[in-house]
């Protein structure tokens, strides 16, 4: 699978939320061959255990639709919670009403590889981290503005 020309995957996190197992495992494997790191959980509140327990992921890619909190109450926990933290929603039907604050993106299911590469790569161009790490870097010879 061919990497999507943007952020380069390589030591950014994934965190993969998702009730069916199946599509947990598809996304997982996709980022993974695309060289990402990835950690998976089956709900909204693992997913959160987890935030509370591990290293903050670089993004969240979350189902819409699950048992107990969904996908989009998670992005709200989300935005109040991890600032900044760049969060996609992906779901078979049809988009949800995403509070334009949240910034989140749309990833629509069934999902190919590119499509989720591209968004998920969007998705971390667009987060504040990663301005700030464009920003800082070696090879920029501009300082930040003010």
């Amino acid at each position: 699978m061919q990497q999507i020309a943007g952020v380069a995957p390589m030591g950014r996190t994934v965190l993969v939320v998702d009730d069916e197992m199946v599509v947990r495992a598809i996304a997982s494997r996709i980022l993974k061959q695309a060289g990402y790191r990835v950690r998976e959980a089956a709900s909204a509140a693992t997913a959160l255990m987890l935030l509370h327990s591990a290293p903050r992921p670089d993004l969240i890619l979350t189902d819409v639709r699950m048992p107990g909190m969904n996908g989009v109450e998670l992005a709200m926990e989300l935005h109040l919670s991890w600032t900044g933290l760049p969060v996609v929603l992906m779901s078979g039907h049809a988009p949800p009403d995403i509070p334009s604050d949240l910034g989140a993106d749309f990833l629509p299911k069934p999902f190919d590889g590119e499509a989720l590469l591209r968004v998920v790569d969007l998705a971390m161009k667009r987060s504040p981290a990663a301005r700030r790490r464009r920003v800082s870097s070696p090879d920029s010879a501009l300082p930040p503005s003010a």
